[in-house]
């Protein structure tokens, strides 16, 4: 939407099945940019206003220079993208200076969810998950309907199995595992919280429970040494573990790990899934082009 040739609103494709045109709060907060008071609108070098003149004149140096050197010492730093548009740009580039060095980065890095499935998988793939598909929610330090990537779609998904149309109709229920309190948190039926550092050994905790009981601790055979530092309420791990096992709630469960979370607790949420029969059906995986490697840390 824009107001005057000014956008102010953005949204999605009204067609998509997941978004049905809605779109999260980063993709809402983006349009600020344009209108952001630090947002560059002169030319500076070494921290001093320069004229367009100068700018341009500095810019065709360069170029020149990187062609002459087929980009030998010239660094591209960027945010990670999906662009086809931009990916052929970077590729026009790529042909004429194959010296060139691309560094990607992101203040706030959602990459940890695929890194973990592809670590478990052995290929690069993405967890794609289906809340409207699951009976019991469980959340390690998930902030799904706040502040994890495709809020939009997965607050969507949630209040789909919140709705009931007859009295007979059950809503799904979420238990929520985390050291401040989250929006996914306040809209849990069961919150138990921790120090977010001990979020790892609660995950490690529910899942050996789990794993025993479905004779699948070969999973995860290490998995005790990292419940061993469980000191919590195992009065809450055993109630909902004993709702993940309900017989109407294998392969209609699913268990989220969140971004902030390291590696390992994205393993354990994988591991907790398969043993409760839910990749397929409320977890599914897609196929991901591997991402660059170069990051920003070897920018130097």
């Amino acid at each position: 939407k824009s107001h005057e040739g000014r956008p102010i609103k953005v949204e999605g494709n009204r067609e998509h099945p997941d978004s049905n045109g809605a779109t999260d709060t980063f993709t809402q907060a983006s349009i600020l940019n344009l209108y952001d008071p630090d947002r560059a609108i002169r030319f500076t070098k070494d921290g001093e206003t320069t004229s367009r003149e100068s700018a341009l004149n500095f810019l065709g140096d360069l170029a020149q220079k990187a062609q002459a050197s087929r980009g030998d010492g010239l660094a591209f730093l960027m945010e990670r993208g999906v662009s086809p548009s931009r990916d052929r740009m970077q590729n026009l580039l790529r042909e004429k200076l194959p010296n060139a060095k691309w560094h990607y980065y992101e203040p706030v890095d959602f990459d940890i969810h695929r890194q973990a499935a592809s670590a478990v998988f052995g290929r690069s793939v993405t967890p794609y998950v289906r809340l409207d598909q699951a009976n019991v929610i469980v959340s390690l330090d998930c902030d799904f309907i706040g502040s994890e990537d495709n809020t939009h779609v997965k607050i969507r998904q949630f209040a789909k199995g919140r709705r009931t149309e007859k009295p007979s109709d059950s809503m799904n229920r979420l238990y929520s595992i985390e050291g401040l309190l989250t929006l996914t948190g306040a809209n849990a039926d069961h919150r138990l919280r921790v120090p977010t550092s001990a979020v790892l050994s609660v995950a490690a905790r529910l899942a050996s429970e789990i794993l025993r009981q479905t004779g699948k601790s070969d999973l995860l055979p290490d998995l005790q040494g990292l419940a061993a530092g469980f000191q919590g309420n195992e009065e809450w791990i055993t109630a909902c573990a004993s709702d993940l096992l309900e017989s109407n709630n294998l392969g209609r469960s699913v268990v989220l790990a969140g971004y902030r979370q390291p590696q390992a607790v994205h393993i354990i949420a994988a591991a907790i899934n398969a043993a409760l029969g839910n990749l397929g059906k409320t977890v599914v995986f897609h196929e991901t082009p591997e991402p660059p490697k170069t990051t920003i840390s070897e920018l130097a």
